[in-house]
């Protein structure tokens, strides 16, 4: 077991202990979500002039995100371990923790708009029956997909149906035949 695995282990066990389970679940997924879409949060993130402390501070005062007890202590991690480029592999590696331990799936779908609940529960109820455990679905906003949907699974396996990825396709397949 890996030393990143051992600290995973800790801060879930944390969670738990804590009832922070959920909440620290959601504040990651915001996190990944902010490093990947927000400059100046990356910038903030990454500012060695500025304090952990308070860098941590700002981050837990931003709309969207509890102050679960947690969830401050892996920012210090984070941010004193300058993990800044792996974000979102702690946060996937995180929540698939999560959800093996409650025995579920977990199906990611990035979209360019958030879907309504209306439309997750209508994926969910379609996507139910090719699972053998219950599935969670997280639903991650991209708008440079322009339009159309990624499917991240449990494995791994990506499915691309976005106009992004079919556009990408199009320009090679006209610079390898024209």
């Amino acid at each position: 077991m890996s030393s990143t695995d051992i600290l995973f282990e800790e801060l879930y066990a944390r969670a738990e202990r804590r009832d922070e389970v959920g909440s620290l679940e959601s504040n990651l997924v915001q996190l990944a979500f902010l490093f990947r879409t927000n400059f100046e949060f990356r910038q903030l993130i990454r500012s060695s002039q500025v304090p952990i402390e308070d860098r941590v501070q700002a981050i837990v005062e931003l709309p969207g995100f509890s102050t679960c007890q947690t969830f401050i202590e892996l920012l210090f991690v984070i941010i004193s371990e300058t993990y800044f480029n792996q974000i979102q592999q702690v946060c996937d590696q995180y929540t698939v923790m999560v959800n093996e331990r409650r025995n579920r799936s977990l199906i990611v779908i990035v979209t360019p708009v958030a879907l309504t609940e209306a439309a997750k529960t209508d994926v969910g109820q379609s996507l139910q029956p090719l699972f053998p455990r219950p599935i969670a679905l997280r639903n991650e906003v991209d708008p440079s997909l322009i339009t159309g949907t990624l499917i991240r699974l449990p494995n791994g396996k990506i499915f691309d149906f976005s106009a992004k990825k079919q556009l990408s396709d199009f320009k090679s397949y006209l610079m390898e035949n024209v």
